[in-house]
């Protein structure tokens, strides 16, 4: 996983895709859990497939940004991994965009 400080406050975290994406994601909570005024975009482009383990991460995640009053992002789902969210009912839980310049978009105005 590449970490990426895109500004002051926002963190590009871009995943490998390599099967060891939940531990990035804990690697990626650990970050924001040190660097407390961040927001965070996850990039998915190049994951493959999600599992429930890693939807739970996610919420993990999600959870220690709300605490903060900070934003997670997730950005380039495919469309298998986006079925996965609304299968699991989740696609109102996360801000889910196309690409890395719409996650940006999306934060503009909460920086």
């Amino acid at each position: 996983m590449e970490i990426k400080e895109l500004s002051q406050n926002i963190v590009l975290a871009i995943l490998s895709g390599d099967g060891q994406v939940k531990n990035e994601l804990e690697e990626a909570r650990q970050f924001i859990d040190s660097n407390s005024s961040c927001h965070l975009v996850l990039d998915f482009t190049s994951v493959e497939m999600i599992d429930s383990s890693i939807i739970t991460e996610l919420l993990s995640v999600r959870e220690l940004l709300n605490k903060r009053q900070r934003r997670l992002i997730i950005s380039g789902l495919s469309f298998l991994n986006r079925s996965v969210f609304v299968a699991a009912g989740l696609l109102n839980s996360f801000k889910l965009v196309n690409d890395k310049k719409s996650a940006l978009i999306a934060l503009e105005n909460t920086c």
